[in-house]
């Protein structure tokens, strides 16, 4: 028999076919081995693009939440009161937080009034009662604040708030704008003080929705609807009551994976019985995309209530 490398060609073909045996053996294993890690990969890719969705809508929100209702009334009547029981938005809100039905669904739009920070700041200590000019270390942004002229509605660029404002932050109407000076007035009683070096907010609000899978802002010192966020499927808030309140924000984001199955994936978000209706819900939507859904709680810390807050005192 012909003898290659030193083994004959019998021998070669034994040890070939064993190779293809042992090969034919492990290759499910391996193929298997292969395909889980394929599948893990995607799902966690997966699970990523709906967490960076999530994270870019409450960035959205983040300032809205964080500046809510500062220098301004917390409560309903009051805030309306202190803009003069203006018929307009956002100055006729039930407060500077609250909670609308959107589109046929419950809670699913958020009405926010919050300040937003300006760079120039009183020269000046300046106490006043029903108005007084307020002097500032700079030319004020004349194409952010607007003086209200009278017989006019007033409108959000038309107040400002300065948070060390005693003995209480309230929203100052615009009367006048000189410069680097503002004329500046409140139907408030009393007398109040602003310190020097006291920093200038503007009136900011802004309406939150999804609709068209998509994460929408509705902005008063814009041009009205834009979308913010593409992914966001649905989104609730709930308003929690108390000394300061809270809010508790509901995301639901598709990822870009085929959806196999009704049942929704949940990223830091615990299935109880608050929550039960809205996950079946949003179990029976029609998306072709994995769903995601996501909860976050906010305490609003400008928001408290002094007056008709009552302390738990059960032990």
């Amino acid at each position: 028999m012909q003898q290659y490398f030193g083994k004959s060609k019998g021998s070669i073909l034994v040890e070939t076919l064993s190779a293809a045996f042992i090969a034919a053996m492990f290759f499910p294993v391996i193929l298997s081995l292969f395909k889980n890690t394929v599948d893990n990969c995607l799902r966690l890719y997966d699970t990523r693009t709906a967490l960076q969705r999530i994270c870019a809508a409450e960035a959205v929100m983040k300032q809205p939440v964080f500046f809510c209702g500062y220098g301004m009334p917390s409560d309903a009547a009051e805030y309306k009161k202190t803009f003069q029981n203006a018929s307009s938005e956002p100055l006729s809100w039930e407060g500077p937080v609250s909670v609308a039905s959107y589109n046929g669904r419950n809670n699913a739009q958020l009405k926010i009034a919050y300040a937003k920070r300006e760079k120039c700041f009183t020269s000046a200590k300046t106490t006043f009662t029903g108005s007084g000019t307020v002097k500032f270390n700079q030319n004020l942004p004349s194409d952010k604040i607007k003086a209200a002229y009278s017989g006019e509605y007033a409108g959000i660029k038309n107040y400002v708030f300065f948070g060390g404002m005693s003995p209480k932050p309230v929203p100052l109407l615009i009367s006048k704008i000189s410069g680097n000076s503002l004329v500046l007035g409140t139907s408030s009683q009393g007398s109040f003080c602003i310190p020097s070096g006291e920093v200038l907010y503007l009136f900011c609000a802004m309406k939150l929705y999804a609709a068209d899978g998509k994460l929408y802002s509705y902005d008063y010192r814009t041009s009205g609807s834009q979308p913010r966020v593409d992914g966001i499927e649905d989104v609730r808030f709930i308003l929690k009551n108390g000394r300061t309140k809270q809010l508790a924000v509901y995301i639901l984001a598709r990822g870009n994976k085929e959806r196999r199955e009704r049942k929704i994936k949940l990223l830091d978000f615990e299935k109880d019985a608050s929550n039960a209706e809205l996950l079946k819900e949003w179990g029976r939507l029609e998306c072709k995309k994995t769903l995601y859904a996501s909860k976050t709680v906010w305490s609003l810390t400008n928001c408290v209530d002094t007056e008709n807050f009552q302390p738990n005192t059960a032990d």
